[in-house]
């Protein structure tokens, strides 16, 4: 509803209520019967005729649901216009707006362009959910053949053939032998979509946003220059248009509500990765607004850091004084600690020193009794020289 009410907008085809525009909002049930206003304004709505009543229907049960979003069921091969016709897309054909999509295949890949011609998204998964199984259905099968091929029911075909992997022996064959025939034919239906389901899921997976570079140069080639149309992809409708030769997106995120300069997005590439612009097409405005914002967040950031920088310098000299605090405490600890130490090591040099003394002293002792000992020993020896001597007769017999 939002891409459609935009596209009606910038056409000039409606115009919100003043209030509306002064407070920057519109309620839905407002936006609701703007829009169908709009419609009925265009349709001949002669109550005879039966086609423009069912559409004045059609239109009064869609325009609510839109709000929610609609599901619309795209081609892979019908072009960037090509939708599977139903009431959603009539009411874009009531407000006289094209709807677009970039998700088509690309001829150039001729089979998988084969595989998907005349599909619509919707058609595409119920063949998945049909054949979620064929690639097993498949190995099983060929698992039954090769055990036939063992004994001897089958045999293996020119490895070349396109037609067959397997043939059947069937030189006087009974009507029971025969039954392999159907097997081989089965297997090659079974590989065959198999292969189309395998490709139909590589597409799937490669064009998983929705977008294919065949589908943007489509896109390219569909629109006109300054056309307003709405985009559909991945459920979301954008208002798209091209400007000189290239395609933009109108920015709608609510992320972006504050960023008046930005308006505008490339649609130059698949992967979402585009530049922005403002109302003009031009990036110098958003340029200059980022340089702007980048400016004040800069401010903001030295800002801040100026005030972390002053609240740690509070915070170090509170540590600080209370760190003093600890270390004179540890020093009176340890100034104590040094008294205890100094009186213990004074009262070991005593110790040590009277003990040393007494050592001293004992050992004078035991030398001064070593030397009487050894006087009084001399002496006893020189008395009994002496007693000796005297007892010797004096008369020689001649």
């Amino acid at each position: 509803m939002l891409a459609a009410a935009n596209v009606l907008l910038l056409r000039k085809a409606i115009e919100l209520p003043e209030a509306c525009v002064l407070i920057k909002q519109i309620r839905l049930d407002q936006l609701v019967t703007i829009l169908l206003e709009s419609v009925l304004d265009g349709i001949n709505t002669d109550t005879e005729n039966i086609e423009s009543q069912q559409q004045i229907n059609d239109l009064v049960s869609t325009l609510p649901k839109l709000s929610k979003g609609l599901d619309l069921n795209p081609k892979f091969t019908a072009g960037p216009t090509g939708f599977e016709y139903t009431v959603n897309v009539a009411i874009f054909d009531a407000w006289r707006i094209d709807l677009y999509h970039g998700w088509l295949a690309d001829p150039q890949n001729e089979e998988a362009f084969q595989f998907l011609d005349g599909l619509t998204y919707n058609q595409l998964m119920d063949k998945f959910v049909e054949e979620s199984d064929v690639v097993e259905r498949m190995s099983v099968m060929e698992n039954s053949l090769e055990q036939s091929i063992h004994d001897g029911i089958v045999e293996p075909v020119d490895p070349l053939s396109s037609k067959h992997d397997m043939e059947v022996v069937t030189e006087g064959a009974s009507v029971e032998e025969s039954e392999p025939n159907d097997a081989v034919s089965k297997l090659s239906d079974l590989r065959q979509k198999a292969y189309i389901y395998q490709t139909l899921q590589k597409f799937i997976l490669e064009s998983s946003s929705q977008l294919t570079y065949y589908g943007l140069t489509q896109l390219h080639e569909t629109l006109a220059n300054d056309s307003l149309g709405v985009f559909f992809r991945n459920d979301h409708f954008n208002t798209i248009t091209k400007r000189d030769g290239k395609l933009y997106l109108l920015v709608t995120d609510e992320g972006y509500s504050n960023s008046s300069e930005i308006v505008w997005e490339r649609l130059d590439n698949i992967d979402g990765d585009c530049d922005y612009v403002d109302s003009a097409f031009s990036t110098q405005g958003v340029i200059a607004q980022r340089e702007l914002q980048h400016e004040r967040e800069l401010q903001a950031q030295i800002a801040v850091a100026t005030q972390r920088s002053l609240n740690d310098a509070v915070e170090a000299n509170n540590e600080d004084s209370s760190f003093q605090q600890q270390i004179n405490a540890q020093l009176e600890v340890n100034k104590n600690s040094e008294d205890a130490s100094l009186a213990m090591a004074m009262a070991l040099q005593k110790k040590y020193e009277e003990d040393e003394n007494e050592r001293v002293a004992r050992m004078i002792q035991s030398q001064e009794y070593t030397s009487a000992r050894t006087t009084q020993s001399r002496a006893v020896q020189s008395r009994r020289n002496a007693s000796s001597s005297s007892t010797t007769p004096s008369c020689v017999i001649s």
